[in-house]
């Protein structure tokens, strides 16, 4: 990865300061998807002890953001009650096509939803560049709720715990 990019992953870390929380490593990868993300206690980390970013496809900041998004459903309480308050706002079709998505997953669904679905709907939210196949995916409602989440993001550790 070269300075270039390497900067701005750091503004990205600058602009949303929960992120920093994480202590996160980005690093270049390869595999399937556009990136992967491990926990400090994931075996398979190439990066013990430290949220690891993989980029495997691409090099927006974005979406090293998005990724973050794991993280903090991990380690927050607040970003926790944060993402269901969203959940309770999904809608019977939402929850429908969410069920189709989970088929063949391999997880129970409530993991599922947890570890991975709820992330892709907050990733929709707050970098829809990075998801363009949610286009038109999230009610008014629920586009409204993106200044807290944006907010939130943006403030220091510390702040706005109410």
């Amino acid at each position: 990865m070269d300075e270039i990019q390497r900067a701005a992953y750091d503004r990205m870390l600058d602009e949303y300061p929960r992120f920093q929380t994480l202590n996160p490593v980005v690093q270049s990868g390869h595999g399937s998807g556009f990136a992967e993300t491990y926990p400090p206690w994931e075996r398979d980390n190439p990066q013990p002890g430290r949220w690891t970013v993989e980029m495997r496809k691409g090099d927006d900041p974005e979406l090293f953001a998005g990724e973050l998004l794991h993280g903090l459903g991990e380690t927050d309480p607040h970003w926790q009650r944060m993402r269901q308050n969203f959940a309770a706002t999904l809608t019977p079709q939402q929850r429908a096509v969410d069920l189709r998505a989970w088929q063949g997953d391999g997880r129970p669904y409530d993991a599922w939803m947890q570890q991975t679905r709820l992330d892709a709907y907050l990733r929709a939210l707050l970098f829809p560049r990075t998801a363009p196949e949610w286009h038109g995916a999230l009610t008014p409602e629920q586009r409204a709720m993106e200044p807290k989440f944006r907010d939130w993001l943006r403030s220091q550790s510390g702040d706005m715990r109410g």
